[in-house]
């Protein structure tokens, strides 16, 4: 399997939705559903997905799953 390092620097999209409800925005990869964050800027939430990227793919090497690779 590759590392977390290589999927981690591959070029996943970050799609930023806006919450008007409670002036956040909410980033997530639509290539990975299972990693969403929010943030109460957009910067915020970029970071934050960011790390919740990172800290998915580890689990994700570590235990084996299937990790798809952005088109």
């Amino acid at each position: 399997m590759k590392s977390v390092e290589y999927y981690n620097d591959l070029p996943y999209r970050v799609r930023i939705i806006p919450n008007k409800n409670n002036d956040t925005f909410t980033a997530c990869y639509p290539e990975l559903p299972e990693v969403v964050s929010e943030g109460k800027t957009i910067e915020e939430a970029l970071k934050n997905v960011r790390k919740a990227k990172y800290e998915w793919l580890s689990l994700a090497v570590k235990n084996g799953t299937k990790i798809v690779e952005p088109d």
